[in-house]
């Protein structure tokens, strides 16, 4: 086969009209009439679409609207094949869709394709497939196609403005097993801008929303059905995304075999700082931030011990107890809450600011928690911070905050001390994931939330700051050195990760063996039951942090026992006060103090006798007999509930259970099977609260009401 041959047999026409193939027919060509099928109907006005081996060309002919029109002015094969061989390769611009040709046939192009000698040689699949590697994705100037392959030609369809790939997938590790993914996109616009970087959630990705959302109005994704989903999987096949895990949470994790304790900036191990592990905490909580290297283990130690000098034992000592009691917390859960109270400008945030400085830089105005945060953000904060303390600032109830207030610290206390977090459901009511807490939590506040009942403040250990407790000259001084505390902290947690490391089993029996021994000891020396609890725990953190003290030489022996039994004296008296508290809040006491302040404020009478009352409508009005004192039981109830809702400090003990609670406490005479007593009242019989005037008044310590 000669040149001329090879040439004839490799060319196809896409031409017009059918007349336009007829005539190539008399020059000994083969063409097809394009019908708009190829997106080529504008171009071929007075023009003709070759496809050729090396691509298309579109030919001018001189002197004539169209082929067929050329071929009647005698023109000849020859001239038509010079016309070939002189035209440049072409390429269609896109229209208006974003479509265009690509100039090369796809398959084996010809009449007959049992012929081998009528056939267009072109490029297979296959040979596309492999110069195409994300076929059938291609990337062109910039910007992302989808190919769709056609009889004669293969048609690129625009999906974007722009190329974007998946550089790394991210897997958030949070301690549970239910890591989050997502990805770290980069991108190119295709007039050659680079786009920013950015992390997409995997659950949003496939949305594609993200595109708008984080890059703006610059990118466009191209109009049509499906055309999104195919930018999509696009963006999928281009990317090599490589894998990393970032940890969020603070610490301890078995990371490569070994125990590590996680900070914002890096990860503690029995070996020193590794600052290959990574950890996102969040912005808020990213001053969660130990040092890398420690100088003097010993003087670091002692600068953490001279803030039990701050102020009063029974102030310093648990808040010192709680920074080396938080680590052990993977070991043996603590199950209570530390609130500091006292009026406003006693530095209590300051003193909870400069203790937390053993996990980072904090100080008053730099705290990681604030009550006035949503209470789910606290519950979250409290997830993250596994095995670390979490300071949350400035409980001061208004008259207009009260009520949220008070629910919220209930509601996360009492999650601290049950060890468990709000359980919920998705909308497809498949369970959600709860955040239990994982740490220690430590409040400050002008006054403790007012308690629905005793189980509240048995969760609590409420420390009193009174006005010029803490030593401001020692806290300047312990300010000035605070540095120091984080890598007193640092040493404290390569010590216990040896000993994790050794042996993890061994280290939670010791810590399980020296709580429940002092849990024991409290019990004889306080009272309620949860209180010998958070005395246990308090000094599991004081036993290991002075430990370590004597093993890096920080103290001595006798220095160690005499710092823990003088902080255990002080625990137990803050038992004895917490207890006395308890008891004060029992619901049958505060009903007969609420009755009191009724009284006293003429909201409520008592009168001589049944005889001598008289009715008023915005009074409640009893009378005494016998010692005892005849109260309508509803009105009371409902007045009782009234004032306590005025003060902010509702009265959450239900009508039935406060009348069972005062007779059980033997303060009222009732009829059998009931808690109250029917009297006769002007004809009528009522249902009366009938109270024990003596058992009332040894209660309150005073009269009930004037006689």
């Amino acid at each position: 086969m000669n040149a001329d041959d090879s040439l004839l047999k490799s060319l196809l026409l896409v031409v017009e009209t059918k007349n336009d193939v007829l005539a190539a027919e008399k020059l000994g060509l083969e063409a097809t009439c394009d019908n708009k099928q190829h997106g080529l109907g504008r171009f071929l006005f007075r023009s003709v679409i070759v496809i050729t081996r090396a691509g298309m060309k579109r030919l001018k002919l001189p002197g004539a609207s169209s082929l067929a029109d050329w071929v009647e002015h005698d023109e000849t094969q020859e001239k038509f094949l010079d016309l070939v061989a002189s035209a440049p390769i072409w390429e269609p611009p896109e229209s208006s869709d974003g479509r265009k040709v690509i100039p090369f046939p796809s398959g084996h192009l010809g009449r007959n394709d049992d012929d081998d000698d009528d056939i267009l040689a072109g490029r297979s699949e296959e040979e596309l497939k492999s110069e195409y590697p994300h076929w059938p994705y291609v990337v062109q100037n910039g910007r992302m196609y989808f190919a769709i392959d056609k009889k004669y030609s293969i048609e690129l369809v625009r999906l974007s403005n722009f190329y974007a790939w998946i550089t790394e997938e991210i897997s958030g590790d949070d301690g549970t097993g239910n890591a989050t993914l997502a990805f770290r996109v980069a991108g190119t616009l295709d007039r050659g801008t680079p786009l920013p970087n950015i992390t997409v959630p995997a659950a949003s990705f496939n949305s594609l929303g993200w595109i708008q959302q984080r890059w703006g109005s610059e990118p466009i994704i191209a109009a049509g059905g499906g055309l999104r989903d195919k930018l999509r999987e696009a963006i999928q096949v281009f990317s090599n995304a490589t894998r990393r895990t970032i940890y969020t949470h603070t610490g301890w994790r078995k990371i490569n075999g070994s125990s590590r304790y996680l900070t914002s900036n890096g990860a503690i191990g029995a070996h020193g700082f590794d600052a290959s592990v990574e950890v996102d905490l969040g912005g808020g909580l990213s001053r969660y931030r130990l040092p890398t290297t420690v100088e003097d283990p010993g003087a670091a130690m002692a600068a953490s011990l001279s803030l039990l000098d701050l102020a009063p034992l029974r102030i310093t000592a648990p808040l010192w107890a709680a920074m080396y009691r938080a680590p052990l917390a993977t070991a043996l859960p603590p199950d209570l809450t530390q609130w500091l109270e006292g009026k406003t400008g006693q530095f209590k945030s300051t003193i909870s600011a400069l203790f937390l400085c053993h996990f980072g830089d904090f100080d008053a105005t730099h705290l990681p928690a604030s009550w006035k945060s949503t209470v789910h953000s606290l519950e979250k904060m409290a997830f993250i911070l596994k095995d670390a303390p979490l300071v949350i600032d400035d409980y001061a109830p208004t008259y207009l905050d009260a009520s949220e207030l008070a629910s919220n610290a209930s509601y996360l206390v009492r999650a601290q001390g049950n060890l468990a977090g709000r359980g919920r459901l998705h909308s497809n009511l498949e369970q959600r994931q709860s955040f239990d807490p994982r740490g220690i939590i430590l409040a400050t506040g002008e006054q403790h939330p007012a308690a629905p009942g005793q189980s509240l403040l048995a969760r609590m250990l409420i420390t009193d700051v009174a006005p010029g407790a803490i030593d401001k000259e020692k806290l300047t001084l312990a300010q000035n050195r605070k540095h120091l505390l984080g890598e007193a902290m640092f040493g404290y947690l390569q010590w216990i990760a040896g000993k994790m490391d050794t042996d993890m089993d061994a280290i939670r029996q010791e810590a399980l063996g020296i709580f429940s021994s002092t849990r024991i000891r409290a019990v004889k020396e306080t009272g309620h039951l949860r209180i010998p609890e958070m005395l246990g725990h308090l000094d599991l953190g004081i036993f290991f942090a002075l430990q370590y003290a004597e093993e890096i030489g920080a103290a001595t022996n006798a220095e160690a026992v005499k710092r823990r039994q003088e902080c255990w004296t002080a625990f137990v008296e803050l038992g004895r006060e917490q207890n006395r508290l308890i008891e004060s809040e029992r619901p049958s006491e505060r009903f007969i103090r609420v009755l009191h302040a009724l009284v006293g404020q003429g909201r409520l009478e008592i009168a001589p006798s049944v005889a001598a009352v008289k009715q008023k409508k915005s009074i409640v009005v009893g009378w005494h007999s016998g010692g005892l004192v005849y109260l309508p039981a509803e009105q009371t109830f409902a007045e009782i509930a009234k004032f306590c809702r005025s003060q902010g400090e509702p009265f959450s003990v239900s009508r039935t259970r406060i009348y069972k609670e005062l007779a059980a406490d033997r303060l009222l005479e009732h009829d059998r099977d009931r808690a109250t007593k029917a009297v006769a009242f002007r004809g009528h019989t009522i249902r009366c609260l009938a109270l024990r005037r003596d058992a009332a008044e040894k209660l309150l310590g005073m009269q009930l009401y004037p006689r």
